[in-house]
């Protein structure tokens, strides 16, 4: 976790540095529009815009993730109160072979 914290932020530190020296005003032409910026700002914009598309992309995967997780745990719960049920009536029977084998048998 720590090293793509440090890895985030020599990439982050290095696109500034990048951002910084490319300062050239530029024009941008989509369509029928027309963008007259920085080549800083226009590059920023489509850093950020991949960065969003990338996050709208993975988000359904992200979302069945949780989805099946949550699934997961309320069945290891399920699970679990089994367990303890079947436990609990093991201990009963237990309990009732020995409270009948203390009886004395006439025979």
């Amino acid at each position: 976790m720590i090293v793509f914290l440090f890895l985030g932020a020599i990439i982050g530190s290095l696109s500034v540095v990048f951002f910084l020296q490319n300062n050239v005003p530029i024009e941008v032409m989509f369509l029928n529009y027309q963008i007259e910026g920085s080549l800083a700002v226009i590059l920023a914009f489509a850093f950020l815009s991949g960065v969003v598309m990338t996050a709208l992309f993975s988000l359904p995967s992200l979302i069945s993730d949780w989805l099946e997780g949550a699934r997961k745990d309320r069945r290891v719960k399920e699970l679990e109160h089994e367990l303890f049920e079947a436990r609990k009536r093991e201990e009963m029977k237990e309990e009732t072979v020995i409270i009948a084998t203390d009886v004395p048998v006439k025979i």
